[in-house]
């Protein structure tokens, strides 16, 4: 999806030129939404570094760490 109208400040239209893009089934990053600001030359993906992504992905790293796995076991608790 392209856009130029991206939003709007004190009744003021804010203009830029966007492209959206989601990636859909079958593909390796199913799911994923890419915003591409043509004007700034950049592209990002939304969900790529919000808070919660990357607690989830640090938790994961712990849980799987075996020196981690070693001092806390689940008899301990």
């Amino acid at each position: 999806m392209d856009m130029t109208l991206i939003g709007f400040r004190r009744f003021q239209c804010i203009r830029g030129n966007l492209t959206v893009i989601y990636k859909g089934r079958e593909t390796a990053t199913e799911g994923e939404l890419l915003v591409i600001d043509h004007e700034k030359k950049y592209c990002k993906s939304i969900f790529e570094d919000t808070t919660e992504n990357r607690l989830e992905r640090d938790l994961e790293n712990i849980l799987k760490d075996e020196n981690v796995q070693k001092e806390f076991s689940p008899e301990s608790f």
